[in-house]
């Protein structure tokens, strides 16, 4: 039985929920990061165990080394230019539906407060799926979806972080090895949760709610990308290096904590392809509108690729090793991550000022005192006054309880 009592041990793929015959699995979300865990009702487990079989941080797998890693980009400029990187993952997309297959991937949702893992079948669609969603998507009955797509004999194109591609083979089992399914993830950096993207929405745009949201607008180029996002009245446009939510989340200080220990890195997932931005990309083969560094990871891969349009030029794996390090390893925590957690439900401006600008020894203390502060005002009373306040200063780390 799943029971989550270190939260650096959950990646929240949600296979469990899925994989469970009694349905006693339930994802809930946490108070403070507002990432989902799994939660079993015990009086209903048969103690089957199909939920820890499933788990991607319990089963190991074992690395892969690509085949070959290419760098392409999609020829359609407008499509492109939508896209994070070359647009290779619409090219395959295509390919798949016009084959009556389905693909699965990540969409905001009608209110752009979250993002949702869903399935298409049109081409039409296929431009919910483009683009980057620096978020942690909910899985909800994707992986059964898959499933029941494979038993129709559909061509099926899965796509998603390693940890989720891992989760999906893991849960589909034998089903896993069939030829009708194509796995493609991310070279992830890591995944915030949607409790943070919704309160920097609020923070930039109020209670209005976006008709537009791009985290990799390319207007000011592939490599100085912005985020943008639009609602009837108004536009927010700012370059990445200077958004608070890109800034918290390039600093590392608003990920999934199991993503500082993910089990899925250097070829660990089971994807056919691994698709990223090709940073480093020799100057001559850049037009600064986004490339694509494709590795391809199987022969199954391989032939999904061959069978699109799409056309690449090799290139040595040393690129991803020097540009591309999060594939191999995972991201470090930073020393400072506590203070982001702290801090963003009150001031999301001073929760990233606090967690990621250089501080003096003096300002380290003034930032301990603040965060320590702020984070008793969320402390219910009834907590406050209990003896076992002491446990909640050696969290806080500074300032005995008298001083409250």
């Amino acid at each position: 039985m799943i029971h989550i009592t270190d939260p650096y041990k959950c990646c929240g793929c949600g296979a469990c929920v899925s994989i469970c015959p009694r349905q006693c699995i339930v994802l809930k979300k946490d108070d403070t990061e507002g990432f989902l865990y799994p939660e079993v009702d015990s009086s209903l487990c048969c103690h089957c165990d199909a939920c820890e079989r499933v788990c991607p941080m319990l089963n190991d797998n074992a690395s892969l080394k690509p085949l070959y890693v290419i760098a392409c980009r999609n020829e359609d400029k407008d499509v492109r230019i939508s896209s994070s990187s070359g647009g290779i993952f619409s090219s395959l997309a295509e390919h798949i539906i016009s084959k009556g297959g389905v693909v699965f991937g990540v969409r905001f949702s009608d209110d752009f407060g979250k993002a949702i893992f869903c399935e298409i079948s049109n081409t039409s669609d296929i431009s919910l799926l483009r683009g980057s969603k620096y978020m942690q998507a909910e899985t909800t009955n994707i992986y059964t979806l898959v499933r029941e797509r494979l038993h129709q004999e559909r061509l099926v194109l899965f796509s998603g972080t390693p940890c989720q591609i891992r989760a999906l083979r893991l849960y589909l089992g034998q089903d896993a090895h069939s030829s009708l399914l194509y796995c493609v993830d991310i070279i992830c950096h890591g995944v915030p949760s949607s409790e943070v993207w919704r309160r920097y929405l609020h923070n930039v745009i109020g209670n209005k709610i976006p008709s537009y949201v791009s985290f990799r607008d390319k207007t000011t180029g592939w490599k100085n990308f912005s985020m943008v996002i639009k609602t009837p009245t108004e536009v927010y446009s700012c370059v990445h290096r200077d958004d608070l939510y890109m800034q918290s989340f390039l600093r590392n200080v608003n990920l999934r904590p199991s993503c500082y220990n993910c089990q899925t890195k250097n070829g660990r997932s089971g994807a056919d392809l691994t698709i990223g931005d090709f940073w480093g990309i020799p100057s001559e083969a850049d037009d600064d509108k986004g490339i694509s560094q494709v590795l391809v990871m199987t022969n199954h891969g391989e032939a999904l690729l061959n069978k699109t349009q799409v056309r690449g030029t090799c290139h040595s794996e040393s690129y991803v090793q020097q540009h591309n390090t999060a594939y191999y390893t995972s991201i470090g925590e930073p020393s400072r991550r506590r203070y982001f957690w702290r801090l963003y439900k009150k001031d999301f401006t001073k929760a990233i000022k606090c967690s990621t600008e250089y501080q003096s020894p003096i300002q380290h203390v003034k930032s301990e005192i603040y965060c320590s502060i702020i984070y008793y005002e969320y402390i219910p009373f009834r907590q406050q006054s209990k003896s076992i306040c002491h446990r909640t200063c050696i969290q806080c780390r500074v300032i005995p309880c008298a001083l409250y």
